[in-house]
C-alpha cells in the first residue's frame, strides 16, 4: 500500500484544519453532503472527507464518533478513494473493536487487494480469534498463514530483520516499513491485546529510525488515545509532542500536546522537561543554551 493507514487520519485532520478553518462543522457537513448529491465532484468529496476527519477528531462521545465514521465509510465507497475509506475503517475498529466484524474483513480484503498478504493474514487471524463462530471464517481460513500463537516471538524475530549493519544508519528502511505495517495490522486485528501498546511504541521507534516522524507521531497517538491505562501512556504523549516539536517543527501543535500533557499528567516525572520544552519552543539549541548563561554585569 502506498501510505501506512495510521498516518492517513493525521494527514486528513492536518489538511482539513488548513482548508476548512473557521467552518461550523455541525452545519457544514449536511450542506456539503447536499451539494455533493447534486454535483458528484472530486473537490466536494475531498472537502467532505476533510470535514468528517475534523469532526471525528474533535468529537468525544463514542456513539456519535462511531456514527460519523460509518457515514464517512459509506460516503467514500467510490473508485479512487479506497485509502480514505481504509482510514475511517481503521479508526472505527480502534474505537469499537468488538462491534465491527464486517469492517475488519473489509480491511483485510483491502490489504489483500494491495498484495500486502502478511498484513491480510494477520487481520484475518484476528477476525478468527475474535469471532470464532462466524461462518465467514471458512472463506478466509486458507488466507491465514502467519502463526501468531506466540505474537511476541513473531514480532521479536521480525524486528531483528529491521536492523542491518549494511543498511544506512544500521536500519533496513523497507523492512522497517514492513514491520510497522504488520504491527498496525496486529493492533487492529487483535485490538485490546496486552502486547499491542508495547508493539506500537516499538514501531514508533522504528519509524523514527527510518526518518518517518509522521508515522511515529501516529503510533504514539494510537497508544495514548486507545491504551490510557498502559504504563507508558504518558511517555507516548510526551514523545508525540517531542516529535511534532523537533522533527516536524509544528510548534503550535507541539504546544497543544505539551499543554495536554501537563493537564493530564501534572505530577509525572517528565512534567519538568515538558515545561522546559514549552519555554524553548522554536529556539535552536544555541539559543536555549545562551539563555541559560548568567547575564554579564
Amino acid at each position: 500500500m502506498r501510505l501506512p493507514i495510521i498516518v492517513m487520519i493525521s494527514l486528513i485532520v492536518v489538511g482539513c484544519k488548513n482548508s476548512i478553518e473557521n467552518i461550523d462543522l455541525k452545519e457544514d457537513i449536511p450542506r456539503l453532503e447536499a451539494a455533493y448529491k447534486k454535483e458528484k465532484s472530486d473537490s466536494l468529496l475531498t472537502k467532505l472527507i476533510y470535514a468528517y476527519g475534523e469532526k471525528v477528531s474533535i468529537t468525544e462521545n463514542k456513539t456519535e464518533k462511531i456514527k460519523l465514521l460509518k457515514n464517512a465509510i459509506n460516503m467514500v465507497k467510490v473508485p479512487g478513494y479506497d485509502e480514505y475509506r481504509v482510514v475511517f475503517l481503521a479508526e472505527l475498529i480502534k474505537i469499537d473493536p468488538q462491534g465491527n466484524a464486517k469492517e475488519l474483513l473489509d480491511l483485510g480484503k483491502y490489504y489483500e487487494d494491495e498484495e500486502n498478504l502478511n498484513a491480510a493474514s494477520i487481520l484475518y487471524s484476528g477476525f478468527k480469534q475474535r469471532y470464532p463462530n462466524d461462518p465467514r471464517i471458512k472463506d478466509i481460513n486458507h488466507k491465514i498463514f502467519i502463526d501468531l500463537s506466540d505474537s511476541k516471538l513473531y514480532f521479536k524475530n521480525l524486528l531483528k530483520d529491521v536492523f542491518d549493519e549494511k543498511a544506512n544508519r544500521g536500519v533496513d528502511t523497507e523492512k522497517g516499513r514492513a514491520f510497522i505495517n504488520e504491527v498496525n495490522a496486529f493492533a487492529l486485528g487483535y485490538a485490546g491485546n496486552t502486547s499491542v501498546p508495547n508493539l506500537l511504541m516499538i514501531s514508533a521507534d522504528v519509524a523514527r529510525a527510518i526518518g518517518d516522524p509522521n508515522t511515529s507521531v501516529g503510533q504514539y497517538d494510537w497508544v495514548y488515545n486507545y491504551y490510557p491505562d498502559y504504563s507508558k501512556a504518558s511517555l507516548a504523549l510526551f514523545l508525540k509532542g517531542y516529535e511534532i516539536d523537533n522533527s516536524l517543527k509544528r510548534y503550535d501543535d507541539a504546544r497543544k500536546v505539551y499543554d495536554t500533557f501537563l493537564k493530564v499528567y501534572p505530577n509525572d516525572s517528565l512534567a519538568k522537561d515538558v515545561k522546559y520544552l514549552i519555554k524553548n519552543l522554536g529556539k535552536t539549541t544555541d539559543e536555549s543554551f545562551r539563555e541559560m548563561l548568567p547575564v554579564e554585569q
